[in-house]
């Protein structure tokens, strides 16, 4: 045999499959990562603009503090939540339907297993909307839907400190009167006198709220008002009582009684569930006073007992110690601090799903 170079295409053929074959097997691997990846994408889009609409719904639903021109809130959602703002595009006008201009935009975000192979999904709706004022029929200085207890040197003026109308300073239902009648030297205006309903419900009725649907809707909290802040609204849980020489403006519902301090004075309105008292000699409130209203939620308040059933107002000092007390009606200020509690309509044929684009 003579020698010579040995030819062969085996293993030429052999390395060429495999890496062939690994080639298509690192191809099919990115293929299908590249569509799980726009599946987790898609995913992740739908949902974020489910939880962005979700939000968007959420807010229109409820009524919100629009006095500074813009406010923010967040939702929170099963696999994600909704980040909420609201701002005012133009101001109210007269004329028919020139009510303020908002606009309302919601990021959804989506955090389930998009947040761990794509990142977060999010997507941003948005909705033109007009705001319409916060209305509260308010008839007098003081609306008691439980006893109106009073006495001399505490001062109801039922004249419109606003100069608008003069209505009756005190609404209470006739039962609940008794046992203390009602002094009417310590009321003061014109006219002057008390205007009695035939019952508690009547009274209750007339104050258009329906104080047992706000207790179940939630949103009380245990913040107290804070003075100097312009027409904030407060809703406290519990009852609550205010420092002496303070002042404060705004809206105050509470679920239980309020106590105010000694030369305290709350310009606005304020609604309780319970009573309302002078912690020691003296305040002021300058607007409409509404009380009682856990009378209607939970019954059994005795007309031959004053103080579970006390109203506007119970001192358990003299005439003198209480002759610095004054509740004048004010529609403007009950007007400014129900309008804070407004609540946006939405424009039809105004809703946007590309909002960042703009």
């Amino acid at each position: 045999m003579t020698s010579g170079a040995r030819r062969g295409f085996i293993l030429a053929t052999t390395m060429l499959v495999m890496t062939l074959l690994t080639v298509m097997l690192v191809s099919a691997l990115i293929l299908i990562s590249a569509e799980s990846h726009t599946t987790d994408a898609s995913y992740s889009t739908s949902r974020s603009l489910n939880l962005a609409q979700a939000g968007l719904e959420a807010y229109f639903a409820a009524s919100h503090d629009l006095t500074a021109g813009s406010d923010s809130t967040n939702y929170g959602f099963s696999g994600g939540y909704a980040r909420v703002v609201a701002r005012q595009l133009r101001a109210a006008t007269t004329g028919p339907s020139r009510n303020a201009l908002w606009v309302v935009y919601a990021t959804g975000v989506d955090s389930t297993r998009s947040l761990t192979r794509t990142g977060t999904g999010t997507r941003t709706v948005a909705r033109l909307a007009y705001l319409n004022g916060g209305t509260l029929p308010i008839h007098a200085a003081v609306m008691a839907v439980n006893q109106f207890y009073t006495q001399d040197g505490i001062n109801v003026t039922g004249t419109d400190n606003c100069g608008v109308t003069s209505i009756v300073g005190v609404t209470a239902s006739t039962s609940d009167m008794l046992p203390v009648p009602l002094h009417t030297s310590s009321l003061k205006g014109s006219p002057v006198g008390v205007q009695t309903l035939a019952s508690r419900q009547a009274v209750y009725d007339s104050t258009h709220i329906a104080w047992d649907q706000l207790l179940a809707g939630g949103g009380f909290t245990t913040t107290a008002p804070s003075p100097g802040i312009m027409f904030k609204t407060y809703f406290y849980s519990g009852s609550l009582t205010l420092a002496p020489y303070t002042s404060y403006t705004g809206l105050l519902v509470l679920t239980g009684n309020l106590s105010l301090g000694d030369m305290s004075n709350w310009n606005g309105v304020i609604i309780a569930g319970g009573w309302v008292r002078s912690q020691s000699y003296s305040y002021t409130v300058n607007g409409a006073i509404i009380t009682g209203l856990n009378n209607m939620t939970t019954p059994g308040c005795s007309t031959s007992s004053v103080a579970p059933c006390v109203g506007a107002d119970s001192l358990t000092g003299g005439g003198t110690g209480a002759s610095g007390v004054n509740i004048i009606w004010n529609s403007c200020l009950a007007a400014s601090a129900i309008a804070a509690i407004g609540s946006l309509t939405p424009v039809r044929n105004a809703f946007m799903d590309t909002w960042k684009t703009y």
